[in-house]
């Protein structure tokens, strides 16, 4: 089983001196080494050329000599148009290889688009097509081993490493940067590599876990505004026009529009929090208990006044008709929630003017 996919790129042709290469003869010798250390950790390798002047081809030599590549872990990618690729392995191991020809005839795209599939990328020497793949590894915050002791874009990708601000140690940065060939060094270069995938991997699990338990926290204070509303709009249809002891009424014109407020208070929390409107989240269990007192006084202050202006009924009773106050105390409630909340927000944001205190003159004395 693949471990990972790791594409190589890069060229170590003396022929071009504009690459900058340096001792090419120990890059060569270094990508054979690293080669051999991805086929005995069971990784794959994604390769464009077979042609020598590009670092593929000792990749590959050193990959398949290794005794440990698996089938089709070699996987050759090529434009729709361009010519098939030939590695000198291909006639003592053709398992190994898998050829893939992309829908595209261009091969730049075929290259860079290549990267998409790869969980992670080899950068030794090379010029712009490399420093370009480097970058766009980059920025997607892949594994990278960029060497930097054979020049070309692989020196140039290396001094772009930031450690410490992602997925590369200060420690995995020096190793890249080793004049090393030895089967010791190749494999902590590939166990550098590993472990930037399983970070990577690792990050990534903690940022769905987080997510998912910010979704179940929305639902679930979701859910409770829903209930909060729903028993406000209940103590509504059971007060309407109803003949019920004093007692309950008075209590139901009390509780609705504190469930109201309350209810208010969280959708108006939730919003923020989904709409990402506030820079701090702020507790939804407090806003709802402001929300909830703002509700209930905002609703005494509208019931008091009415139920004064009522008439009593026999024995103290309360008339039915004053069931009906209980939508108008739950609406009022509900939007003390909201206006509650902005209260609370204008004060803590609001700046304390500076005071400025007159000096004190004593009078003079003409005498």
């Amino acid at each position: 089983m693949i471990q990972a996919w790791i594409a190589v790129f890069g060229s170590v042709d003396p022929s071009r001196p504009a690459l900058g290469i340096r001792k090419p003869d120990l890059a060569r010798a270094a990508a054979q080494s690293i080669g051999r250390a991805l086929a005995d950790r069971s990784c794959g390798i994604v390769v464009y050329s077979g042609d020598a002047n590009f670092i593929e081809a000792d990749v590959v030599a050193g990959f398949v000599l290794s005794d440990k590549a698996q089938p089709e872990s070699v996987r050759v990618i090529h434009a729709r148009k361009s010519p098939q690729p030939v590695f000198k392995e291909q006639q003592a191991k053709p398992a190994c290889f898998k050829f893939r020809i992309d829908s595209n005839t261009n091969w730049e795209v075929s290259f860079y688009r290549s990267l998409y599939g790869a969980d992670g990328v080899l950068l030794i020497g090379g010029g712009q097509s490399t420093f370009i793949a480097g970058i766009l590894a980059a920025t997607r915050n892949m594994p990278a081993i960029a060497l930097e002791a054979y020049g070309g874009a692989g020196s140039s990708v290396w001094e772009l490493l930031t450690p410490n601000e992602g997925l590369l140690s200060e420690d995995d940065k020096n190793l890249m940067a080793e004049e090393n060939i030895t089967a010791e060094w190749a494999a902590q270069v590939v166990d550098c590599l590993l472990k930037q995938k399983a970070r990577q991997v690792s990050a990534l699990q903690k940022a769905a876990n987080t997510r998912r338990a910010r979704h179940r926290s929305v639902a679930l204070e979701a859910i409770t505004a829903v209930v909060l509303l729903c028993l406000g709009l209940a103590l509504f249809v059971w007060t309407w026009d109803a003949d019920i002891d004093r007692t309950k009424l008075l209590t139901a014109l009390i509780a609705a529009p504190t469930v109201a407020g309350g209810a208010a208070s969280i959708v108006r929390t939730l919003w923020e929090q989904v709409t990402e409107s506030v820079l701090v989240k702020r507790s939804v269990a407090i806003m709802a208990l402001l929300g909830s007192v703002a509700g209930a006084i905002s609703g005494l202050l509208y019931v008091v006044a009415q139920l004064t202006a009522l008439l009593p009924g026999d024995h103290g009773k309360l008339a039915p008709i004053a069931g009906r106050l209980v939508p108008f105390a739950l609406l009022t409630g509900f939007l003390a929630g909201f206006a509650m909340d902005a209260f609370f927000r204008s004060l803590r944001d609001k700046e304390t003017a500076q005071v400025q205190i007159p000096t004190f003159r004593p009078p003079t004395d003409h005498t």
